[in-house]
Formats: structure tokens, C-alpha cells, sequence
């Protein structure tokens, strides 16, 4: 897959559980987060990590700064998908 906005049904719970371990959240299954990654990341043993992510979980782990809703989820999306500006 390249650029773009992906979304994921995991029913295994496989993609939660190796992405717990990459944003810090140990043993605990993430669900409800929005991944940002640089282009050309890959996904090779593990998991690459991502350049900024979000939430919407109400769990100890999930850094409060990260919550994103409603229009404040929509900007960041925005924010996260634009290209990067070329260069001049």
C-alpha cells in the first residue's frame, strides 16, 4: 500500500496487540487509534513505528494529549495525510 488513508478490521486482534507493544501500552490490546507513518515505512518482523498517532481510548496507558474526537480527530487526520509541501 502506498500513501493514503487504510483502514484495518482485525478480528484476530493480531494488528492490536503488536502495535501494544510499539505504543507502549505492554500487554494491553489498542483498538480505536489512528496511526500516522512516513512514507515508505514498512512492516517487515515488526511493526514500524509510526511518526504520530492518536486515540480514542479511555485506558491508563493512552498518553491524554493523544485523545482526539469529533472535529479535533478531523483536523488531525487532515494534518496527518497532507503531503509534505515540495520543496522550492
Amino acid at each position: 500500500m502506498n500513501g493514503g488513508l487504510h483502514h484495518f478490521h482485525d478480528p484476530r486482534r493480531r494488528i492490536g496487540k503488536a502495535f501494544a507493544l510499539v505504543l507502549g501500552a505492554g500487554g494491553a490490546l489498542v483498538w480505536d487509534v489512528y496511526l500516522a507513518f512516513h512514507p515508505g515505512s514498512n512492516w517487515e518482523r515488526e511493526p514500524p513505528s509510526p511518526a504520530d498517532w492518536a486515540h480514542q481510548l479511555h485506558a491508563a496507558w493512552a498518553a491524554p494529549e493523544r485523545f482526539r474526537a469529533k472535529e479535533d480527530l478531523e483536523g488531525w487526520l487532515r494534518r496527518a495525510v497532507k503531503p509534505p509541501a515540495p520543496d522550492t
